[in-house]
């Protein structure tokens, strides 16, 4: 709560700050060179660290690393597709996990791989847990969903209609 984080442009390439709500100087996040222009980068809870997406190994796929920044490291802890034009790279994800891992930070992010989309939940050790998986029909993007505690809101459209959905982690079917 002392500091903004925040992006902008420097010599045409997006960096992230800490801008201190005293005035202070500002200071830049290091993330690693690997990182992927013009997705967002999203910073935990804690103000520890962030994670970021970088460009996977193969065509089309997305890696997903989290920075810490008192180590000033960086580790990969997933890789998939993300869909292109969803959100810059990134799904609707709203919420916070953190009571899902007796309240350790966590990281939502979902990636699109073995005909799903998969919303995941990443601890600042590199550690993943699979939330929620939601099929993938045709070229169909991933659902906005909310997230609180070990419950998962989310909307199915049905044609011009659509329906509100709650899921739980660890349960196999959603309730509307």
């Amino acid at each position: 709560g002392k500091e903004v984080f925040f992006s902008t442009e420097l010599n045409g390439e997006r960096i992230f700050m800490f801008a201190p709500l005293d005035g202070g100087p500002l200071r830049q996040v290091p993330l690693s060179e690997n990182h992927m222009q013009g997705a967002w980068a999203r910073i935990s809870t804690d103000g520890r660290h962030v994670l970021y997406l970088s460009k996977g190994k193969t065509e089309g796929e997305i890696g997903v690393w989290i920075h810490d920044l008192a180590q000033d490291t960086s580790r990969k802890v997933d890789e998939g597709v993300v869909p292109p034009g969803v959100n810059n790279g990134r799904w609707a994800i709203g919420g916070r996990s953190e009571a899902l891992s007796g309240g350790a930070t966590q990281f939502l992010y979902g990636l699109t791989r073995n005909g799903a989309h998969e919303l995941m939940a990443a601890r600042a050790d590199g550690s993943t847990q699979l939330l929620w998986r939601f099929p993938q029909i045709g070229d169909e993007e991933p659902p906005t969903v909310a997230v609180h505690s070990g419950r998962i809101a989310f909307t199915k459209n049905d044609g011009q209609t659509g329906s509100l959905f709650l899921a739980r982690v660890g349960e196999d079917r959603e309730q509307l």
